[in-house]
């Protein structure tokens, strides 16, 4: 048997039934419906179907056909010939009085990438008539591949997102564009607001919190750098954050996992990496880490002056810590005061004593707490056989010494030399348990001997009192 066919397509987000007179047919068209849009708003998505309403005559007598008939449908770039760019078979398609309705891609999805701009004809073919000729199709078919992303789905396949009223009734003006993941202004000289009408020109994004709790909120996850991360890279600020009366915080950082709730890195010649104004709100920079995470609240200067700046009292609950640095703590002769009132002795430049035999000195040491002591060093003159004896000692409530280091010369010399003991015990300053004091034994009672000063070599992690 042969076929006439008198159909329509339209995407399945609309109802549009239009019968369309086939150049073959010698009858006039079947029926009229109306037509019916949905608000493109309430889209939720373009489905990947279109709509195929036909009626079916016999070609000999157009008399409609009432069957259950295998069709088949192709999709071409050619109004003749060509190969098909996608194609699908119904076995079963109900016709009644002539009527059927598919769903094309139904069976097999239409790839959204054929519909390119260019014109593609659909060949039906009724068992096994190919029927002809092909069916071009219109505007309403390319709503599988949205020009504008407002409303499209995937938003991948989007040139623009914007705002001209969905595009379907306005022409667009282009102002977004959508790249891969990227959403981003044409003009790049723009300062866009957010909870403002009236963004600052200082900044290219600019949040108002606007009785919100947070102008900018960033929370970092697992194994990632920074809920928020501010590079000033020559500006004045990396990431500047200004809160209100009876806010929380101008900006508010939580780790959450992440390295760092806010990572601020400055520039050479600028101000802050991170900068933040209370203006009323409870605090200018909040940050709150997480365990086994470096930082709440991350500063990296790199060149600017200050890696964090504090304009007024600060307050913290807890340890503060730092890296280890090297400090050192000297004691001069004048410092030291002699065990016995009779020796005969001078320490105005130097420590010396005319007494004969042994003579012991003291000096009070005062080091903070935490400190750990690395070297004990002594500047002395030893100018005859016998030794001069440095030690470094603490004493807990008892009066037990603990030993930390114990230095002495050797042999003669004029000349003023260092003698230096690096192997300290009990190096860990503990001010709760000892007292520290350093002890010096001058064995010769004349002017060889002589002690200028000594030198403690210490470590700390915190910053001092």
């Amino acid at each position: 048997m042969k076929y006439l066919l008198s159909a329509i397509l339209l995407w399945s987000i609309t109802t549009v039934s239009l019968y369309a007179k086939s150049p073959i047919l010698s009858v006039g068209s079947r029926g009229h419906s109306k037509a019916k849009s949905v608000d493109m708003k309430q889209s939720k998505g373009i489905p990947h179907e279109i709509n195929y309403q036909g009626w079916l005559g016999d070609a000999s007598d157009t008399n409609e056909v009432t069957d259950i008939l295998g069709m088949w449908f192709r999709l071409y770039t050619t109004p003749t010939g060509g190969a098909s760019v996608w194609d699908e078979a119904h076995i079963a398609v109900t016709v009644d009085k002539g009527i059927f309705n598919v769903l094309l891609g139904s069976q097999t999805p239409i790839p959204s990438d054929i519909f390119t701009g260019d014109p593609l004809w659909l060949e039906t073919q009724v068992v096994t008539d190919t029927l002809a000729p092909r069916k071009k199709l219109v505007s309403v078919g390319y709503a599988i591949k949205s020009a504008y992303a407002d409303h499209a789905d995937d938003a991948e396949h989007a040139v623009y997102a914007d705002t001209a009223g969905y595009a379907s009734s306005s022409t667009p003006d282009n102002d977004w564009a959508i790249s891969g993941s990227k959403l981003y202004a044409q003009d790049t000289s723009w300062n866009v607001g957010i909870g403002t009408t009236s963004p600052s020109t200082d900044a290219r994004l600019y949040v108002d919190a606007n009785d919100a709790s947070y102008g900018v909120y960033g929370r970092g996850y697992t194994d990632k750098t920074a809920g928020v991360y501010g590079d000033a890279n020559g500006a004045t600020y990396g990431v500047r954050g200004r809160g209100s009366a009876g806010k929380t915080a101008g900006v508010y950082g939580v780790a959450n996992s992440a390295d760092y709730g806010v990572y601020g890195m400055g520039s050479t010649g600028k101000v802050a990496g991170v900068y933040g104004s209370a203006s009323g709100a409870d605090y200018g920079v909040y940050g709150r880490g997480f365990n086994g995470k470096t930082a709440g609240v991350y500063g990296d200067a790199n060149g600017a002056d200050y890696a964090g700046y504090f304009d007024g009292d600060v307050h913290i609950e807890g340890e503060v810590t730092m890296k280890k640095v090297v400090r050192y703590y000297s004691i001069p002769a004048c410092e030291f005061g002699a065990r016995e009132e009779s020796y005969d002795w001078y320490r105005v430049h130097y420590l010396r004593t005319n007494t004969s035999g042994s003579t012991y000195w003291y000096a009070s040491v005062h080091l903070p707490d935490g400190a750990v002591v690395t070297e004990v060093s002594a500047y002395i003159v030893d100018n005859d056989a016998s030794d001069i004896g440095v030690n470094l000692h603490g004493r807990d409530h008892s009066g037990l010494a603990a030993v930390m280091a114990w230095v002495t010369s050797s042999g003669a010399s004029s000349d003023v030399r260092t003698i230096t003991d690096n192997t300290i015990s009990n190096a860990t300053i503990n001010n709760a348990d000892y007292c520290y004091c350093a002890k010096v034994v001058l064995a010769s009672g004349d002017a060889n001997h002589r002690l200028w000063q000594i030198r403690i070599k210490y470590e700390i992690t915190h910053p001092l009192p």
